[in-house]
């Protein structure tokens, strides 16, 4: 299954000719990279991932304060490696929530900027 996916983003060094292209309902760029759509995939997919961010942060500071069973640290790093760095970053300033633990106050805006940087790259290849 995982190879399937990896398949759509697989590097094609003779881009399709405009009749093929034509006959398909997506095309590469000039470089054979990227689909047609796939941006508007990937930013919809970045904006999704750091709404959850923010989202989960709110919830587990909210248990926090009832003394309820919390979101896992993991959970909370899991999130923001997947593209909601931004999200939880953002939320940890918002809800003041693990704004105390290093690990959290350091890299969570550490890994928001490298995130930034990569979906800028992405959208000027």
């Amino acid at each position: 299954m995982l190879f399937n996916l990896l398949d759509g983003l697989a590097y094609d060094p003779e881009p399709l000719g405009a009749e093929a292209r034509h006959h398909k309902s997506h095309s590469h760029n000039e470089d054979g990279f990227f689909y047609k759509g796939d941006g508007e995939m990937i930013l919809g997919a970045y904006i999704m991932m750091n709404l959850i961010g923010l989202i989960v942060m709110k919830v587990d500071k909210d248990r926090a304060k009832k003394h309820q069973y919390r979101i896992s640290e993991n959970t909370l790093w899991l999130i923001a490696i997947c593209g909601g760095a931004v999200g939880t970053t953002a939320g940890m300033q918002l809800y003041r929530h693990k704004t105390k633990h290093l690990n959290f106050k350091i890299g969570f805006p550490i890994l928001a900027v490298a995130e930034v940087i990569l979906l800028g790259y992405f959208f000027t290849v």
